[in-house]
């Protein structure tokens, strides 16, 4: 699993159902950086703009 900020979380391995679910809700429940918000931005006006 990868961030949204491209950093590695966890990878599946076998029995490893466990630790893909904690880091889901872990990057589910932190906040989009200043960074993240401003590409985000982007990304929707430029959708929206077509």
């Amino acid at each position: 699993m990868i961030r949204r900020d491209d950093q590695a979380l966890a990878r599946h391995e076998a029995g490893g159902a466990g630790a893909a679910s904690w880091a889901l809700e872990a990057e589910r429940a932190r906040p989009y950086t200043e960074q993240e918000a401003t590409a985000f931005l982007s990304l929707h006006h430029a959708s929206a703009e077509r």
